[in-house]
């Protein structure tokens, strides 16, 4: 059975993306921003568009909000983040449409 699979051909995913991000630079030292966008086109596929924000207070909390078109289930996230020491810490909502419900996604990670 699996020596069938293994003599069929299968075209895999070809996506192609362009972005930009840019950062805003506020005159108090404390407060600093990026804005980033992209747009995602996987070959058989609607063209997908990204934005975000992410604004970042004294250094070490971060506040993050998106947006995702062309998906037919989410659009809306949220999320924020902690810099601490080398280490982050960040939680994001995504809530989903129809019967998937809401993702909640925790990240950590660290510098070395």
């Amino acid at each position: 059975q699996m020596n069938t699979f293994k003599e069929e051909r299968t075209k895999l995913p070809t996506l192609g993306r362009l972005g930009v991000m840019f950062p805003v630079h506020f005159t108090s030292s404390t407060i600093s921003a990026i804005l980033a966008a992209d747009l995602v086109k996987v070959i058989d596929e609607n063209i997908r568009f990204h934005a975000g924000t992410e604004l970042i207070l004294w250094n070490q909390l971060a506040l993050r909000t998106g947006i995702q078109a062309g998906y037919e289930s989410h659009s809306l996230n949220f999320g924020i983040g902690i810099m601490r020491a080398g280490l982050r810490l960040s939680y994001a909502i995504l809530p989903f449409e129809d019967d998937l419900g809401t993702s909640h996604q925790f990240t950590l990670g660290f510098d070395i």
